[in-house]
């Protein structure tokens, strides 16, 4: 398991703005170093910068001691202390890490909360069409094993079951 910053760590390091969700480089003291000149050429170049960077998956990363974090893990410890297992974004919006967006639960509420499918052609989590049958198909998961609620002629059948 990653062992996280802590939240004293995390606070001296960065500041955050909770109606942006944005975390910033805070100017580093000279005790955080042992070389007087390595914290005037970093105070030069990252202080007041928006720390981290977006990944391809849709989520930002910032690294802290040379270890990547995901963003939404460090904001959480910025204020609350510690980094939950599962952090959910209400909105959908990997990148938005407004406090208000992020909300501790459990893996499985997690994946109850996840967008459509780009390859989702019912519009609804959970209902598929099968071409074999030429019928919708409602499943859901329940500890990790799909469970079959039925096979209907109508699309409407299956998403109300």
């Amino acid at each position: 398991m990653k062992k996280y910053p802590t939240q004293v760590l995390v606070r001296s390091l960065l500041s955050y703005n909770k109606s942006t969700g944005i975390l910033r480089w805070k100017k580093r003291l000279r005790s955080m170093f042992n070389c007087d000149r390595s914290h005037k050429r970093w105070n030069n170049r990252y202080n007041g910068v928006i720390a981290g960077s977006d990944t391809p998956c849709g989520y930002s990363k910032i690294s802290i001691d040379n270890v990547r974090y995901k963003t939404h893990s460090i904001v959480f410890i910025h204020n609350y202390g510690y980094a939950p297992k599962n952090i959910d974004h209400i909105n959908h919006n990997g990148r938005d890490n407004r406090v208000a967006n992020l909300r501790e639960v459990t893996h499985q509420e997690n994946h109850k909360n996840q967008s459509l499918s780009k390859n989702n052609t019912s519009g609804m989590t959970g209902v598929i069409f099968r071409k074999d049958t030429s019928k919708w198909t409602a499943q859901i998961m329940i500890d990790g094993k799909c469970k079959s609620l039925g096979s209907f002629l109508n699309k409407g059948d299956a998403i109300k079951a």
